[in-house]
Order: structure tokens, then sequence, then C-alpha cells
């Protein structure tokens, strides 16, 4: 079903993923059993799996066969507590998506129901020790905080760490862009943790000057809920010497994935990942399946994330450990051919071309005679040609699908975003009733 250009060679790779499902068999027969004891909605699904366990020969893919993949829809069924794993009075925390596919403002009625072991477990997911955090490090969190987990989490984990915390909620309106990169600029921070740093990093550059990413103290930014491609974070690892660090996580489950490195993510122990390929089953590329091996309060397993990535395997303290690069979501799939193409293949146009925003637009078209408009913004108008020139060859050697680049002025693809008018207007709203025409100021208090 799915191909990309860069799959590993099959042999030692094909190898590592059998060690890495024999190294992991026994737990997943544990959380067979557990949940079939404990959760409702498992109670009726894992039947056909406990008979095959009892029988004790079988192979870890025939189990696996017997289980029915769990979907976003069995949690809108299950709502709230179909999934549940342990007494109620247990649960201190609910998470759930932050929207829903049809684009209701309702709730996703996608639930995460966590005990306090399930949430300390989270936050020691997410500070791998080589970030070194010490007390009085500044870490800005500009994250939602509404519903989903990953705002918390990495508050919560931070400040477990020492660190002192802004939490700048990317879904408060009084929190824009220039508020953020004032205060990381201003208050010296250390650590920025957000989902998509090159739009916060854009927004604030296009109405300060200021580049966020030459902040002397700024070190690691921590990326969740957008893929960001290995070679752009590598690129700005060698021009700006700032770490962007992937994470990979659902509010399902916390943070699954979490960085090694700039260039690696390791898929955490307290789950096991499935590479779900219909077309090529031995391939390590395709849908990411999670499975959740400790969680108490609301446990999922062979869940189909929605989400493409693909993985490899490497022997560390004699055990194969699982890393993870995410492409994209199953619906931003363009076909190619043999292959598919992904957000990250856009973003990788862009790396490294001077005068060009990171910031830009994928329009495709047709379904048979696929057509894609590639809209980019130019940050400086005399680099306008070289960088257009530049990224229409990258089409080429990319893909034969047909790629019409057009250049737009810095800032009029996405005016409302680049305007930052949501912000401006609700604090205009704050004062719009009140007219004082009194001399001298006030000092407000809040």
């Amino acid at each position: 079903m799915f191909s990309t250009g860069n799959l590993l060679t099959r042999g030692n790779a094909m190898a590592d993923k059998i060690s890495y499902e024999l190294q992991n068999s026994t737990l997943l027969i544990q959380r067979i059993q557990d949940l079939a004891n404990k959760s409702a909605f498992y109670k009726r699904l894992l039947r056909r799996a406990l008979l095959l366990i009892q029988e004790q020969e079988f192979s870890l893919q025939e189990l696996l066969d017997k289980i029915p993949f769990t979907l976003k829809e069995d949690l809108r069924r299950g709502y709230p507590k179909g999934f549940l794993a342990c007494p109620w009075e247990e649960i201190t925390a609910y998470f759930e998506s932050s929207g829903t596919s049809s684009g209701s403002i309702n709730s996703s009625r996608t639930m995460s129901l966590k005990t306090v072991d399930d949430l300390i477990r989270d936050h020691k997911r997410r500070v791998p020790n080589f970030l070194e955090v010490d007390r009085g490090q500044v870490a800005v969190v500009n994250l939602p905080y509404a519903l989903t987990s990953s705002a918390h989490g990495f508050h919560q984990a931070l400040q477990d760490s020492g660190a002192v915390i802004v939490s700048v909620d990317q879904g408060q309106v009084l929190s824009s862009y220039s508020r953020t990169g004032d205060l990381l600029t201003s208050l010296d921070a250390r650590i920025l943790v957000t989902s998509n740093p090159f739009l916060l990093r854009d927004v604030y550059l296009y109405d300060s000057g200021i580049d966020l990413f030459e902040a002397a103290s700024l070190e690691h930014i921590l990326v969740v809920g957008v893929p960001i491609s290995k070679k752009t974070r590598l690129e700005v690892k060698e021009r700006y010497r700032k770490n962007i660090l992937p994470y990979y996580g659902l509010s399902e489950f916390g943070a699954v994935g979490v960085p090694a490195s700039v260039d690696k993510m390791l898929v955490h122990e307290d789950f096991y990942i499935e590479i779900h390929n219909p077309d090529r089953p031995e391939s390590l590329t395709g849908e990411i399946v999670i499975w959740d091996l400790y969680s108490q309060g609301s446990p999922l397993i062979r869940y189909q994330t929605g989400d493409v990535g693909e993985v490899s395997y490497q022997m560390v303290d004699g055990k194969i450990r699982c890393y993870l690069e995410v492409y994209g979501r199953l619906k931003e799939a363009i076909p190619d051919n043999e292959k598919y193409l992904f957000p990250v293949d856009f973003q990788d146009m862009l790396a490294g071309v001077p005068g060009v925003s990171s910031i830009h637009r994928i329009t495709v078209e047709g379904d048979e005679n696929i057509e894609i408009t590639f809209d980019i913004q130019i940050t400086e108008a005399r680099l306008a040609s070289s960088a257009k020139l530049e990224i229409e060859k990258r089409a080429r050697e990319l893909t034969n699908i047909p790629i019409l680049v057009v250049a737009h002025p810095w800032g009029s693809l996405f005016r409302d975003i680049y305007s930052q008018e949501q912000f401006r207007s609700t604090q205009m709203a704050k004062t719009m009733s009140f007219h004082d025409k009194r001399k001298g100021e006030w000092l407000v208090t809040y």
C-alpha cells in the first residue's frame, strides 16, 4: 500500500523486525490477557485471541490476526467508560482529541482516562536525560491546554525537572504569536515546546523583524503534532545550532515517540508499534498502529492512528529499539506511481532555499491525472526568481506529477494569520464599550 524512496534494505531490517516482535511477544500476550479481564470493550473483542493463547502453539502474527483493529469510531461508541480498565475512582484526568473530522464544535468523544500512575509515566517520557534541564531555566509551552494531553504533559514534566514554565496557551486568544515571541526572547528561554515552530518563527519575524531561531538562549525546540522532516531538522541544526526534537503523541496515549537525537525518534518502551500495510505486509512503511502496554485508565491496543510512518530498528544495550519517522496523515497521501508523496516531501523542497518562507500551501486536484499547485512565499524580492527556479528543479527531481510553483509576497498567503487580527480584535473587545475622555492613565490590574 505504501512505499517511499528511502526504505531500508530488506535483509537485516527484517531480521531486526522479527527480533523486535519476539522481544515484545510476552508483554503483548500479558496485555491481551489483562484487558480481556478488565475492559468491557476488550472482553468481547479478545475472545478468539484468548482461545489461541490457550493452545500455546502459535506465531505472533497468528495471534495478531485474531485481534481486530481498534478504531476512533470504537472510542466514540464506547464513550465515556467502555474502555475503562480500573475502578472509576482511580481516574484523575480526562483528555480527548483536539477536533472532529466532521468539523463539529461538540466533544470529539474520543476519550482518554488517566490514573495518577499513567500521568507520571507520561511525564517521565517527555523529558529525555540529554536535555539536562536545570532549575531556573525557562521553558515556553506553546500548545493548546484545552482537552488534549500534550500541553499539560510537557508543562508538568518540565516543571518537575526544575524549569520555569511559561504557559503560553496556543489555543488562548490572548496568546498571540508576537506575545509568545516576546516572552521567549525577553525571558531568555532555553526550551520551546510547540506544534509548528516554523509558523511561530515566521509570523513573529514578519511582525517584529526578529528571528527566533537566532535567539542566543534557545537550544531545544520540542515539536509535537506536526511532522517535521529529518532533512529540515538537520538543516536548522547546521544553520542555527538549534535542536528541533521530534515527538509523536496522541491524546489517547500521551507521548509515544520521544527524541533520541535531532535525527532519531525512539518509540518508548511503554508502547509497541505495528506497521499496517496490507498490500506489502513486510514493508517498514505504512499506517502506524499502536499498542499501549502499561496504562491503567483506558488503554488501547492495536489502535489505527491514521498516521503514516516508517520504522527502523537498532540494537542498544542488548535490546532491539524501534525508531519512527512520521510522514503525515493517510488522508494527505498523494499517489505517485509506486510511492506516495507526503507533507514532509514538500518541506524538503524548501529546505535551505534562500529568500523563501517555510510556510506554504499544497493544493492537489484530479483523481487519475493529478496536478499539484505549490504556493510559496518570497521573503526577499531580489531572490524570487532564483528561489522559484530552484524549487521547480527540486519538484522535477521528486516526481513526474506536474507541480505548478506559484510565488506570493511574504505574509499574503495566509493574510489573517500574519496580521494577527484575531488577537488584536480580542484586546479591543475588552475596552470598546468604555470611552474615557479624562486625562491621565489608569493602572489596570487583573
